[in-house]
């Protein structure tokens, strides 16, 4: 998917980024001190891709800019 993902704008004219995984993501929201208030699963899709609604805060729960 590494190689795929960012190729396929050429075919399709739309950019879907990077692959993002779970770990790095978490790493992450854990580097800017941002704790997760709800993790769910949207889709789940071929080849183990998945779709998430993440949500995160500072432990105040407030959003900070470099959020």
């Amino acid at each position: 998917m590494e190689f795929i993902k960012p190729k396929l704008k050429y075919f399709t004219t739309i950019d879907f980024g990077e692959v993002t995984y779970v770990k790095d993501f978490y790493a992450l929201l854990d580097k800017k001190k941002l704790s997760v208030s709800h993790d769910r699963l949207i889709k789940k899709e071929w080849f183990g891709g998945e779709y998430r609604m993440i949500a995160a805060s500072t432990e105040n729960g407030k959003m900070n800019d470099y959020c």
